[in-house]
């Protein structure tokens, strides 16, 4: 039996006030005879918290090594992560970590499981696509997305529509959002700060098929992401148009094919046991022997500081960076 204790805010403030997931996945494990959770900090096999959402930089290492839980139990502590720029510090589960930053020993990738536009449904009225392909977003979290716009802005088979929005967008937007992806036959799903969009899964939960262009994604694992999606490299988006339309006899059951996976995997109450799954196999691959300096050494390691940005001269040039662009 693996004994497994959920952290909250009152054993540490890095975990999330709510923890909305964590608080699902305890309620999930509570029926599950192999797993007992009726046992303390110090007896448990894993600790689990859902991590605040924040921007952390090389200096979160250090806040983390003065954390009294994290200087005691660093080695068996497991987070939920839901960072846009997530950098991979702790063992757990990310919705945004990026490829060069992501090692399946310690990582597991995992879905967006709500959306922020609440008119996302699969109730929501499907139509015939007028459009090979759709984007609305913004353009300044990514010079990919700029790239897009200057491609296919004015080419009429597809439907991109930059805005200035940001998580604040009215009822009429997200209505006009979910009424584009529904008249494409295909949803663009660009980086932006994070190689993971909402997008990507809001237009399988529409039955749309996700055409990914981030090439640090990782795919969350179970699924056939070669059945339902399209991949085009970033520096291929030249040959966006001609990919989309060779798959375009095959849009509706690739589409058809998304919807079944998101409802899967992904779709409540699916994706918290997905969560679950993930969380516990990582628990179970991780090292019985495992010790807290071990742990540190990880986080302190060149892979982990090269890969975020932190190494002294990479900061330097950031820094150089910013003052030639100030000094204009």
């Amino acid at each position: 039996m693996i004994k497994v204790f959920f952290l909250n805010r009152s054993h540490t403030p890095v975990a999330d006030e709510s923890s909305p997931i964590a608080t699902a996945i305890k309620q999930l494990w509570q029926t599950d005879k192999a797993i007992n959770l009726d046992c303390t900090i110090e007896d448990a096999d894993a600790l689990i918290l859902q991590e605040n959402i924040s921007f952390k930089d090389y200096k979160y290492i250090k806040l983390l090594k003065n954390d009294p839980v994290f200087k005691q139990y660093a080695h068996k502590i497991f987070t939920i992560n839901y960072d846009d720029g997530a950098t991979g510090v702790l063992k757990g589960a990310y919705v945004c970590l990026k490829r060069s930053r992501f090692d399946e020993r310690f990582h597991a990738s995992v879905p967006y499981l709500e959306f922020a536009n609440n008119l996302i449904t699969k109730q929501a009225v499907k139509t015939e696509p007028a459009f090979l392909a759709t984007w609305r977003g913004n353009t300044k979290s990514n010079s990919v997305r700029s790239k897009i716009v200057e491609l296919y802005a004015n080419d009429k088979a597809f439907d991109v529509y930059t805005t200035n929005s940001w998580f604040n967008h009215s009822k009429d937007e997200k209505q006009a959002y979910v009424d584009s992806l529904l008249n494409a036959k295909f949803a663009l799903a660009p980086a932006g700060w994070a190689p993971t969009t909402f997008r990507l899964y809001e237009s399988m939960a529409l039955g749309r098929c996700p055409v990914i262009i981030a090439d640090e994604f990782v795919p969350p694992v179970g699924p056939d992401w070669n059945s339902f999606s399209i991949s085009v490299p970033e520096n291929k988006i030249e040959s966006l148009k001609q990919v989309l339309q060779e798959k375009e006899p095959q849009y509706e059951q690739l589409g058809n094919r998304a919807a079944a996976v998101w409802e899967q995997y992904f779709a409540a109450p699916n994706g918290i046991k997905y969560y679950a799954d993930q969380l516990m196999r990582l628990i179970k691959s991780s090292p019985a022997d495992m010790s807290v300096q071990q742990e540190f050494n990880r986080w302190g390691s060149s892979k982990m500081y090269h890969s975020n940005g932190w190494t002294l001269s990479q900061r330097l040039r950031r820094k150089l960076k910013k003052l030639r662009l100030f000094s204009k």
